[in-house]
């Protein structure tokens, strides 16, 4: 009755009311998901493994969906054995490639991948070329925090949460080379 009495136009904005809806109903479902995992963090599964094979495939994995952007992978050694939870940390770069993905506006992308292989611990530095990162940046890693449209705000909770139950720092800065964000994760070779 209400559709017959106004014709086309209401049509179109129940319609975009329709959709609205299950966009956010989409949005309610990923939260619930990143809290769950958020909450109940599985028990951290230490083994040796290597940091660059690991790094290469979340580069490799973000490729496939995003032909757009130009990834540059550097590091002066491609054995770099370090112990940590693999899914864990796969999670972390997962988050943080994504991040410098969604940021950056459409124009030439590029993410710059560094690793900086020390004595006692890797350094690795994200820069990307995108709108960096908001005054008072810290606050990004508190729980519903979020600086995009439909982010759920724990992907940096998450990655801290991971970088503390592995002992190791992350910093968000400014990239001097790109002009954009610059994410610096310090991980250690050993946990313990």
């Amino acid at each position: 009755n209400f559709l017959k009495k106004n014709g086309n136009q209401d049509k179109d904005f129940f319609d975009n009311c329709t959709q609205t809806i299950i966009r956010q109903v989409n949005n309610i479902e990923n939260l619930v998901s990143e809290f769950s995992n958020f909450a109940r963090m599985p028990e951290s599964k230490p083994k040796q493994i290597n940091l660059y094979d690991l790094i290469k495939a979340q580069i490799n994995a973000q490729k496939i969906g995003n032909k757009n952007i130009e990834f540059e992978f550097i590091s002066k050694k491609k054995n770099i054995l370090i112990e940590c939870d693999y899914n864990q940390i796969s999670r972390l770069f997962m988050n943080v490639l994504k991040n410098s993905i969604e940021s950056i506006p459409l124009r030439r992308k590029i993410i710059l991948i560094e690793i900086e292989n020390k004595n006692k611990f890797v350094m690795v530095n994200i820069e990307d070329n995108g709108d960096g990162f908001p005054e008072g940046r810290e606050k990004l890693f508190e729980p519903y925090i979020t600086n995009k449209t439909n982010g759920t705000g724990l992907g940096l909770a998450i990655c801290k949460k991971i970088i503390e139950d592995h002992n190791g720092e992350i910093s968000l800065l400014d990239s001097s080379s790109l002009g954009g964000a610059k994410v610096s994760i310090k991980l250690f070779k050993n946990i313990g």
